[in-house]
């Protein structure tokens, strides 16, 4: 890594400072013994064609930082570093280390005429950029909220103030890699001890065969600079680039050339960077803000319900990623804790950053541009409106028919039967139970258009609601057909079936002609289809053995907040065992537990009581199909279901290795534990917490294009909880488990899982504090025997 502004890294924290030799002792074995085993490989022997084997030719990073005072200035600086490598003493770490493995590759192609390429590179910014570099931070700040200040508005030390304000030379990484290309192909020969590729300046050729050459965009500027030129493409509410401390140097983002020689790449590897600096920049902040927000902008229905606070980290925190805003869910629940602070949402994407958004092609049938992209159906939440896909069900005028349909709406319960040919409801709701409900919730089913069931509901409209004028009717009367697709049009919507108003969508009979995007619409994203009034829906299965009614729904909505508890006491008695065959009382106390809001709501896959069994994903994926009906533990699996469960598996084995791992590093896992049943599904659509789960579910699971949706999900909450892990900080897997253990009864904390937001004080356990044992003769102090039993009750 030759950025030197990723020079904070995990092991570099632990050793660096302190011991600064393992840092050159490391680069300096691993470049020998790349060296040597050039130097050993046996080149008599032949390949299968009959050639000779050819030794490889090395091309490796060096740094800009081999020049003295590169941390500060360039400008006094040789001009031919190329001719003079070994001349100046680098007076940082990382320089030296570059500069020693130069010494080490030019040992080699003295001794042994090993051929390599030195690369000396500037400091390389652009995408997948380490979250630690300072133009990767700024970037952050730059798309998450445009109130906020680009640079830090801390109080920040001397060097980090040194470091905003210093010219420096930034490369972006095309260019990088581009001279990295370029390298490849250079080759010299050692008996002319000339390049192969006739360079143009001869005079200036590199005598040996370990060349050397400056990779660097030729131009200084400092942070403070490229602030400005983030303004410039995000205009902020405040001034962005006001440091603790106002610099002189170039506030107006303006860029100096300095004396860093850059022609030998140009003549010898026929390299110069192409890229400039404000191309650069918005290529980045474009990259930035897809990354944090991968669906767009938020629809206008979440900007009154999502919180966040000021974005800013400092240099040595992790920045917010794309994310942030997501909230943690749970097999029954998942919660959102309520604070009275600011509201946030994405702004939409300024022109400037659509113009060059790596992911923002002009076509969505470019298939080059789009390669590796993911670009979900414009009927999807999900969806930007600049790029998006259309869809053979959901179009503009079906959208149009849901929201008129929900329309005043708060709970929406609804069910569909997409794919196959129905006759009858797939649930019927009581007359007395569609009675109570009427003004609660809105019940909607959506057919499939060329079902029988459609037919015969339009068949048995009569004419006369049909017919408006008598005039009509004399033109239209004999022609059934025309009279047919014109009553599916105008009664599409309106009309109400055992207590369900029916929506038909075309072109949704056939399964194997239903896209999964279009399949799994419903029931994982609805949350553009449904009216703006609607906060709650509830998807229930055309299978699913019951039609919940009136208290069922509004029980499970009720379960989606929760108010604040107190700190209470609560009396256990445990369980009668072979270990323990006589049953005891054990009084706890509970620590207060801070209101709740959900964001999803389902039923568990509840895990075994005994935790030495397991649950492994194999087994859990059975247990999944059994719901679906396919009960045979050794039936096939559906297409794609073994590729994504082991894929998903071996996702698990290398990141769990430990086998490398630093005991200076936390331990966190990735595991797959969230199994639920999505039979039926609560969504809270006015969060937009919310909204990013589903399409986090939604855009993982059709890209798998199989049934189980619920191993889908259970791999978006593992990643989601490794990635709140780290990104808060919290306890690794060594320390939770010196943690104490509690009964589940006494709690439903298990059932509810953090939200991940960017705001640290909300970054607290859904119970804050540990539950205490109150030891026995206290307890008997503290309660008297009613007491207890009322407690227990």
């Amino acid at each position: 890594n030759n950025n030197n502004n990723n020079a904070a890294s995990s092991w570099w924290n632990v050793y660096g400072p302190s011991r600064p030799f393992n840092q050159i002792r490391q680069s300096m074995v691993s470049m020998e013994q790349l060296l040597h085993s050039m130097h050993t490989m046996d080149i008599t022997v032949k390949d299968d064609e009959g050639n000779y084997v050819q030794r490889p030719n090395l091309v490796y990073a060096s740094s800009l930082d081999v020049y003295p005072n590169a941390h500060t200035d360039y400008r006094n600086q040789i001009q031919n570093a190329e001719q003079d490598n070994l001349s100046s003493i680098p007076n940082s770490i990382h320089g030296m280390t570059k500069l020693m493995d130069e010494v080490i590759a030019s040992t080699y192609a003295s001794l042994h005429g090993i051929h390599s390429v030195g690369l000396r590179f500037a400091n390389i910014y652009g995408p997948w950029d380490h979250y630690t570099a300072k133009i990767s931070q700024m970037a952050e700040r730059a798309v998450h909220d445009t109130d906020f200040s680009i640079l830090p508005s801390n109080h920040i030390s001397k060097d980090e103030y040194r470091a905003f304000t210093a010219n420096r030379d930034f490369l972006f990484v095309d260019d990088a890699v581009n001279a990295v290309i370029a390298a490849m192909q250079y080759h010299v020969d050692p008996d002319r001890q000339k390049p192969h590729n006739q360079p143009t300046d001869t005079s200036s050729s590199p005598t040996s065969p370990a060349a050397i050459f400056n990779i660097a965009s030729g131009t200084l500027t400092s942070l403070e600079s490229i602030a400005q030129i983030m303004q410039q493409a995000i205009p902020r509410a405040t001034h962005p680039s006001s440091p603790p401390q106002q610099s002189n140097i170039h506030n107006d983002g303006s860029t100096t050339k300095h004396q860093i020689s850059l022609s030998s790449s140009q003549n010898h590897l026929g390299w110069k960077p192409t890229t400039s600096l404000p191309s650069g920049i918005l290529k980045l902040l474009a990259w930035h803000y897809e990354s944090n927000f991968p669906f767009g902008p938020a629809p206008k229905r979440y900007h009154h319900t999502s919180p966040t606070t000021d974005p800013m980290f400092p240099s040595n925190q992790l920045s917010p990623d794309r994310n942030d805003n997501d909230s943690e869910q749970s097999p029954t629940t998942s919660h959102h804790h309520h604070h009275h602070h600011r509201h946030r949402h994405p702004p939409p994407p300024p022109p400037s950053l659509q113009s060059v958004g790596l992911a923002n092609c002009p076509d969505t049938t470019d298939l080059e541009c789009n390669r590796g992209l993911y670009i979900p159906p414009c009927a999807s939440e999900c969806s930007q409106s600049y790029t998006c896909t259309t869809s053979d069900i959901f179009d503009n005028v079906i959208l149009q028919v849901i929201q008129s349909a929900t329309e005043s709406c708060k709970v929406v319960l609804y069910t569909d039967v997409l794919g196959k040919n129905i006759d009858t409801m797939p649930h019927k709701v009581t007359a007395e139970d569609d009675a109570t409900r009427k003004g609660k919730i809105c019940n909607v089913a959506f057919i499939p258009k060329e079902s029988d069931l459609a037919y015969e509901i339009v068949n048995a409209v009569p004419m006369s609601d049909f017919y408006e004028k008598d005039e009509q009717r004399e033109e239209e009367e004999g022609d059934e057909d025309v009279s047919v697709d014109t009553k599916f049009e105008k009664f599409n919507g309106i009309i109400d079936v055992d207590g369900w108003t029916v929506i038909w969508l075309s072109n949704a009979m056939v399964k194997d002609r239903i896209a999964p995007e279009d399949q799994y619409l419903l029931k994982l994203a609805p949350g553009k289809l449904f009216h703006d009034s609607v906060d709650y829906a509830m998807y229930v299965d055309k299978d699913f053995a019951v039609t919940p009614n009136e208290d069922d729904v509004m029980f499970l909505v009720s379960q989606l907040h929760r108010e604040a508890l107190p700190e209470r006491f609560v009396v256990y008695e445990t369980p009668i065992t072979e270990e323990e065959p006589i049953s005891k009382k054990i009084k706890y106390k509970l620590p207060a537990e801070p209101e709740r809001r959900s964001i999803f709501l389902a039923p568990p896959i509840r895990k075994p009581k005994d935790e030495s069994l397991k649950i492994s994903l194999f087994m859990a994926t059975k247990v999944m199909l059994r719901e679906m009906g396919i009960k045979d533990i050794k039936a096939p699996e559906p297409e794609g279901l073994t590729d994504q469960r082991e894929y998903y598996d071996k996702i698990a084995s290398f990141i769990n290795k430990d086998d490398q791992r630093s005991i200076y590093e936390p331990l966190h896992r990735f595991a797959l534990i969230n199994y639920i049943r999505t039979r039926w599904i609560v969504h809270d659509l006015s969060l937009q917490e919310g909204w990013q789960l589903r399409c986090e579910w939604y855009t993982e699971h059709t890209a798998w294009g199989n049934t189980l949706d619920q191993l889908s999900f259970a791999f978006v909450m593992a990643r989601r909880e490794l990635e709140r892990n780290i990104r808060r900080k919290e306890l690794d897997h060594r320390e939770k488990a010196k943690l104490p253990t509690y009964p589940e009864e006494l709690t439903d904390k298990n059932d509810w899982y953090k939200v991940l937001t960017d705001d640290p004080r909300w970054s607290f356990e859904v119970m804050d504090g540990t539950l205490e044992e109150i030891p026995d003769h206290i307890a008997r102090l503290d309660l008297g025997e009613e007491e207890e039993e009322e407690e227990e009750e």
